[in-house]
C-alpha cells in the first residue's frame, strides 16, 4: 500500500504542477483521473474500521502510523 500512496502523491503534484504551468488539458485530466481512483482505493480497501487506521497491506490486520494524514 506504501507505494500507492506514493502514487497518489506523485499524481497529485504533477496535476497541480500541470495547472500551474497550462499544460494540456488532457494530460492533467489523466493525472487527477488516475489520482483520483487510486485515492478511493487506498481509503477504501486501506482503512479499516474496526481498527480506526490505515492497515500496512490491503487485508491486513496490522495498523500503520504512515498515513494518518491521508483519511
Amino acid at each position: 500500500m506504501h507505494s500507492k500512496v506514493w502514487a497518489w502523491i506523485a499524481l497529485d503534484r504533477a496535476a497541480r504542477s500541470g495547472r500551474a504551468l497550462r499544460m494540456a488539458r488532457q494530460k492533467v485530466a489523466t493525472w487527477e483521473s488516475t489520482r483520483d481512483e487510486i485515492a478511493a482505493e487506498v481509503r477504501e480497501r486501506g482503512f479499516s474500521a474496526e481498527l480506526g487506521s490505515y492497515v500496512r497491506s490491503y487485508g491486513s490486520s496490522h495498523s500503520t502510523a504512515r498515513f494518518c494524514c491521508y483519511r
